[in-house]
């Protein structure tokens, strides 16, 4: 059997559902970690979500946190230099993570 690869997150997309008609762009990723710019018409209101990469494997894709992992494995911020900071926290956090994982 063909092992089908991962639908990835895009780098642009409109919301849907509870963030319907919000934009978001990507602005920084790693192997473990995205960064995504969240606004609407007015970009003075735009902020910034940072959050732990997981894969739905049910549907085989990756998926944006819903608003239940915010404060656990995903994370707002209203400047940009915060969320990037955050970002490097979390992208350490679980390389450090998944190697002890591999070690056992």
């Amino acid at each position: 059997m063909q092992e089908s690869k991962v639908r990835l997150l895009q780098k642009e997309f409109i919301g849907r559902g509870e963030v319907k008609g919000l934009s978001f762009e990507r602005v920084k990723e790693s192997d473990y970690v995205y960064l995504y710019k969240v606004g609407n018409t007015d970009p003075k209101k735009a902020y910034y979500e940072v959050f732990i990469r997981k894969i739905n494997k049910l549907y085989n894709t990756e998926t944006y946190p819903s608003s239940k992992r915010f404060g656990k494995s995903a994370f707002t911020y209203l400047k940009e230099e915060q969320a990037i900071i955050k970002f490097n926290l979390l992208h350490k956090r679980e390389k450090k993570r998944l190697a002890r994982n591999e070690e056992e």
